[in-house]
């Protein structure tokens, strides 16, 4: 009677709770090394994977498009927030657009005149309190804008 040493041949199953996984892995010169890793071990592992993505994922880039603006508008941040960037899109006539955290104001970016293609603009500004972005229009054209920004920034 032959011993299938295969993985391959081996039956499927599941376990959720107790238990082992067994694994063979190479040992670098030919042979192998048969380990059994607990499932409580292997659960953990994978919990801290999780944990740590749902981290990256709460302080991933957020994109917001505000498309087709011809007048003042105003965009709200939360608070804990690194505002990355800010880019405009020309879409017609001439636009001169300027961001302030007041209205009026420009201390986030200041006059900015399109007349056609885009301009991107690197802010990299951090806000711990709630914060609200007025944005600018004068001249009588369009564009679009495109706000990038960290949640939960320092959390």
């Amino acid at each position: 009677m032959a011993i299938d040493k295969f993985l391959s041949g081996k039956t499927s199953t599941t376990t959720t709770s107790g238990g082992y996984l067994y694994i063979i892995i190479p040992d670098g010169s030919g042979g192998w090394y048969s380990r059994k890793i607990p499932h409580t071990s292997l659960v953990a592992a994978l919990q801290s994977a999780i944990t740590t993505l749902q981290t990256y994922t709460a302080q991933a880039l957020q994109t917001d498009k505000e498309a087709s603006k011809s007048a003042n508008f105003t965009f709200s941040l939360g608070s804990d927030v690194a505002l990355e960037s800010i880019d405009f899109i020309w879409i017609s006539g001439t636009v001169n657009v300027k961001v302030g955290t007041t209205a009026s104001g420009n201390e986030v970016l200041p006059v900015q005149t399109l007349t056609s293609g885009s301009l991107r603009n690197l802010v990299q500004k951090y806000y711990s309190g709630a914060t609200t972005l007025y944005f600018t229009l004068t001249g009588g054209g369009t564009i679009d804008t495109i706000i990038n920004y960290r949640e939960n920034y320092n959390s």
